[in-house]
């Protein structure tokens, strides 16, 4: 497949400062050996008076499905920006855009950019700390991201009051007015930059990221460590010890950094809201205005001498020891960078020859690369795609996903794969016809596609308004200009070995197993270390033997051209709901509003035992498109962890099986999916309403078939390949899981603890290295799973009405079941998921005959390989839905959005515990519901961080006690605004429809379409003091010994086993599996009625 790889340091990432600018009016003296925090007094504010341009859709071409309004607008200081205004939106929001990344870093202090996007969140001279607090009040949310050149600040409310998006607005803008940069904060939040650091460790992406980086011209910013941590940020500081004994505060640096490029020039803004676009102009004026200009002769700071460039050594082959099972070959070729100079309909940026680079190099049909390697059993994948990309650079990656038999044959892998580069150039004069495809397919696309959701709009638009002109900014990234043979043979010749960084992965090279005597493509020399992340590599020059073998004289045979695509939809017709016909969209009225008001099926039995649950959905979503869900359940799913595994090899097989004949349906806008659920197979279509059919019908028959190949006596060798294949991949998958992040082994082990009936990833990989795991057995176990005794309930929602639903449905009846009788399933043999109910403190006394055991009960675990971080996740249950009802689920909801707020601001903020803090709802499989903390942190151990968390539970109480009523209000109003979130697009009411048809599976009730709006009017129409029931809800979950129900989840990371030994063993901590399934014995189950 293409995939555009750029890797974006997301999530508060990564930054090149330059010598302060003396002409800017929030420049810190350069004398002063405690500067000052900038002050928007020192400079004259600039008049009110803004360049607003309207662009209607004769200017600014859109989406047939967006009826937003746009406009450009210009302050006085130089501030570009854009203006949305979509009355129908439930989410406000807004996002800056900068011209300044890790790139700007100053030479002593690596990742100064990323900690300078930290602070900002820290407090302004007219904000204090509540920019978080404040938007999540109403239900809204933050996030920032550092990136190489850039940074990027956004958020969305959904307050139905204007001025509460005029707050949050004004908030942002002081971020670029007057920062604080306050010396307690700068000590606290160097804790948390480094946490962040520490938790990337042990990631193979960002080792090789780094890796990347650390053998990259030294004379580029690109080889700069952007994340940044505490010592780089110190000087050499130690985060033990603090400021005031070790190292220099980043404060002066800080002011110098934001004196130097926050001003209006060097970033744009991007708003959308409810409101009109005059009155927009009016607020971003009214907030943005007094947003430094340029200084007076600002020009933009050179980062390095004209000419050079990152990738100064290329034809050269490195070797990494990955942490994870993990094999992969990746390809890098330096490319032409995508410029903006002059029109972007016709520079590179316009052209986009890489899309079709893309296409071709990942092209996974018949004869492709992909076929012939997966055939081979050496490759589980193929991508290919854009890699990294700034100004003045960018690179072209493909990576080679590899079995371990690809692992020992890589010669014969990159040989085909430079065939296959040989075959593309070949048949250059081709290219031209592709690029024609790929364009009507970006028209195709964009003429239908939704508008994007505010934020993701907001975030991405502010950064395109230094791509492209503003009335460019949706068709910009979207549609491809035209075909250019100069932009695509340069494109293309850098695509050899001679421009090539080639990077092989293989856990092999740790323990030497690897045979390098026979290998041509392979590193010399010593292994070394990066300094930063600890990536073990070595690189080495290709060889000229390796050469020759990458400038092939022959091509295989069973190598073709990509074909055309077939499967690209002619009919985009819907149907008008009201006369039964089918019509052009374009000539229909606008579609209504938005609403909350879910889409209701109707349904009809096509047999005893398959439900059809269906609706037209064209008078809400002038769209061609159709989705459909069937799922077949079955009680022999779950029965073993061998049946699962076999079930979900099975999948995999298929999906490979499929992928040559509907690959290019997939590229054309129709996508299938077949799922392994404990309850049973799902099968899922989604596209354009024309081809739809054709691509669930191929699904549906092939299982069928397909089955009956495995199940013969002398299966192809190719299929038996497929089933080795993806049994080693699947394996490989379930060994990795060991290697997560500690919070979500955490959160995955109190799954164990909480849920009745739950295979273990450690059985599921004794199952996958059985002998009895063949593929006879997989054909045997899941043809009683799909063909003998199954209930069927389908979704089909869309541009269909309900005689094609029928005539779809019976298809799949056909196939699936063939003209065997009804097999209605009896109520007993459906399959049941429950809860276990965590014993309160006197019941686990009675469980364990000891007066004192540990309370809440532990399951514990040491973290694999090198992890240094431990990590809790901590669960007070407060019941289940049976229990709670409707009332019970909508305080619970309101306490956890507002405990998110508390426990952030306390635990990771103001106690500095670690990076990752979270409080959220958690609802266990079986319909227990409570509340969960969970924190991973690199200073305390398990026992320290849960000590922590039940501290702030009690001052949280106290919180609630102290908040004034008006506040709980408000928390409650932003609670029910999500809950009522509007549906904006076909995907949002097929996912709520599915949703509840699902959650009653197996209950025999019906579906509670209005669910989420009954649980949003508790909270809305409340009778007497909200806050008064918080609190007695409170007490009743979290407090009263009689009825508190908590449990844990403990990791250890590595350097703090100790803790586990000494814990191991006690009453009440459980440290094995067997331990706790003996435990779960002794408990209740919850009841699972499925009333909610």
């Amino acid at each position: 497949m293409h995939l555009l790889l750029f890797f974006i340091l997301t999530l508060h990432t990564c930054g090149l400062s330059l010598p302060n600018n003396p002409n800017s009016p929030y420049s810190p003296s350069t004398s002063s050996s405690s500067p000052t925090t900038p002050s928007p007094q020192s400079s004259k504010s600039p008049p009110l008076t803004s360049s607003l341009t309207l662009l209607p859709s004769s200017i600014l071409r859109r989406p047939l499905l967006d009826t937003r309004s746009y406009a450009s607008l210009t302050l006085p200081n130089g501030l570009l920006c854009l203006l949305v205004s979509d009355p129908t939106t439930d989410v406000q929001s807004a996002s800056t855009h900068v011209k300044c990344g890790h790139f700007m870093d100053p030479p002593n202090r690596p990742g100064l950019a990323h900690f300078h996007e930290h602070m900002l969140f820290l407090g302004t001279k007219k904000y204090e700390d509540d920019y978080d607090a404040y938007i999540s009040e109403r239900g809204g949310s933050s996030n920032a991201y550092t990136d190489m050149e850039d940074t990027n600040y956004y958020f969305g409310v959904m307050d139905g009051e204007e001025d509460g998006f005029e707050g949050a607005l004004d908030r942002l803008a002081q971020f670029f007015i007057c920062p604080t940069f306050s010396s307690t904060s700068i000590s606290s939040e160097l804790l948390s930059v480094d946490s962040e650091y520490s938790n990337s460790l042990t990631s193979d992406s960002w080792r090789l990221f780094q890796l990347s980086k650390h053998l990259s011209n030294g004379r580029h910013p690109y080889s700069k460590f952007g994340c940044g941590n505490y010592k780089t940020l110190t000087e050499g500081g130690d985060r033990r010890k603090g400021l005031e004994e070790s190292g220099t505060t980043p404060r002066p640096d800080l002011l110098k950094f934001w004196s130097t490029y926050y001003h209006a020039s060097n970033f744009a803004l991007c708003v959308l809201s409810r409101s009109s676009l005059p009155v927009l102009s009016d607020l971003v004026t009214k907030t943005f205005s007094t947003v430094p200009a340029k200084p007076k002769g600002w020009t933009k700071p050179k980062l390095k001498d004209e000419g050079v460039m990152p990738f100064d050594r290329t034809g050269v082959i490195r070797e990494y020891v990955p942490v994870k099972e993990l094999r992969k070959i990746t390809l890098t070729f330096p490319v032409p960078p995508l410029t903006t100079t002059g029109d972007s309909r016709s520079n590179r940026r316009g052209v986009k020859a890489h899309r079709v680079a893309s296409h071709l190099v990942g092209y996974e049909g018949k004869g492709s690369l992909r076929e012939i390697l997966v055939k081979e059993g050496w490759a589980k994948g193929v991508t290919a795609g854009i890699g990294t990309e700034g100004e003045d650079f960018c690179t072209f990656s493909v990576t080679i996903g590899l079995t371990t038999s690809g692992s020992a044959n890589a010669d014969s892998v990159l040989s085909l794969f430079f065939q296959w580069l040989s075959l593309l150039t070949a048949n250059f004069d081709s290219f031209r016809q592709y690029h024609t495809e790929q364009q009507r397919m970006s028209e195709m696309f964009f003429t239908f596609s939704y508008p994007s959701t505010p934020t993701d709009f907001v975030s991405h638009a502010s950064e395109m308004l230094f791509k492209y002109a503003p009335e460019e900014i949706l068709t910009g990234p979207s549609l491809m200009g035209d075909y250019d043979e100069e932009t695509y043979r340069e494109f293309m010749e850098c695509l050899k070995a001679e421009n090539a960084i080639i990077t092989i992965s293989d856990p092999g090279f740790a323990k030497g197993a690897k045979d390098d005597s026979t290998r041509m493509f392979k590193a010399e020399g010593e292994w070394e270390t990066e300094p930063y992340y600890k990536a073990c590599y070595r690189q080495s020059d290709i060889s000229d033997a390796a050469m020759d073998l990458a400038r092939p004289k022959d091509i295989d045979e069973r190598m073709e051209m990509p074909a055309f695509n077939i499967f690209i939809p002619t009919d985009f017709d819907i149907i008008d709901e009201e006369s039964g016909k089918r019509v052009d969209p374009a000539l229909l009225p606008p579609a209504p509003p938005p609403t909350s008001t879910p889409i209701i099926p109707t349904s009809f039995d096509l047999s005893s035992n398959f439900k059809v649950y269906h609706a037209t959905t064209t008078s809400r979503y002038r769209s061609p498109k159709t989705s459909c869900y069937v799922h077949l359940t079955s009680p022999l799913l779950y029965y073993s962890p061998m049946t699962m595994t076999l079930c979900r090899i099975f999948e995999r097989v298929l999906r490979e099986d499929l992928n040559v004949h509907s690959y290019d349906a997939s590229l054309a806008g129709c996508n299938f999916n077949v799922g392994v659920h404990p309850t049973g197979f799902r099968i899922v279509a989604t596209g354009f309403s024309q081809k739809l059919p054709e691509l669930l019908q191929s699904v549906t028959k092939r299982i069928k078939t397909l089955l009956t190949e495995m199940s013969s006596p002398n299966p192809s060798p190719e299929l038996s390949k497929s089933f080795e294949v993806q049994a080693e991949t699947l394996l490989t998958e379930t060994q990795n899981f060991a290697l997560d992040p500690p919070y979500e082994i955490a959160s995955y082990n109190l799954r164990l603890l909480l849920e009745e009936r739950v295979w273990h990833i450690d059985e599921y990989a004794a199952a996958l290295k059985s002998p009895s795991l063949t593929m006879a057995k997989c054909a045997e176990v899941v043809t009683g799973c799909l063909m003998d005794r199954v209930d069927i309930n389908a979704l089909v929602m869309g541009n269909v009405d309900e005689g094609n639903v029928k005539k779809l449905m019976e298809g799949v009846k056909r196939d699936m079941l063939g003209g065997k009788e009804e097999t209605l399933l009896y109520d007993n043999e459906l399959p049941q998921f429950r809860s276990v109910q965590i014993p309160t403190e006197g019941e686990l006394n009675n469980l364990f005959n000891d007066p004192q055991p540990i309370y809440p009960v532990v399951y514990q675990e040491k973290a694999k390989g090198n992890e240094g971080n431990c990590a809790v996740e901590y669960y007070l249950q407060a019941g289940c839905d049976d229990d709670l009802q409707i009332p019970g689920t909508a305080y619970l909801e309101l306490l956890s959005h507002i405990a998110y707020t508390s426990a952030y601001a306390t635990l990771r903020t103001k106690e500095q515990l670690g990076y990752i803090v979270s409080a959220f709802f958690r609802k266990t499989t079986g319909g227990g519901v409570g509340l969960s903390i969970s924190v991973q942190s690199r200073d305390k151990n398990p026992k320290e961080i849960q000590d922590r968390i039940e501290e702030w539970l009690k001052t949280f109480r106290k919180e609630l006690e102290e908040m004034p009523s008006e506040r709980i209000e408000a928390e409650g109003a932003a609670v029910v605004a999500q809950l009522t979130e509007k549906d904006t697009r076909l995907s949002h009411s097929v996912g709520r429809a599915w949703g509840e048809i699902s959650a009653r599976e197996g209950t025999g009730r019906e579906a509670r379409w209005n669910r989420l709006e009954e649980i949003a009017d508790v909270i809305r129409k409340r009778d007497g003091d909200l806050k008064e029931e918080l609190l007695k809800r409170f007490d009743e979950w979290f407090v009263d010994p009689e009825r508190r129900r908590v449990a844990a989840a403990w990791v250890w990371g590595a350097g703090k086993e100790e803790g586990y030994e000494e814990w191991k063993g006690k009453d009440g901590v459980l440290s094995t599996r067997e331990e706790v399934m003996r435990f779960k014995r002794g408990l209740r189950s919850l009841p699972n009625a499925g009333l909610l």
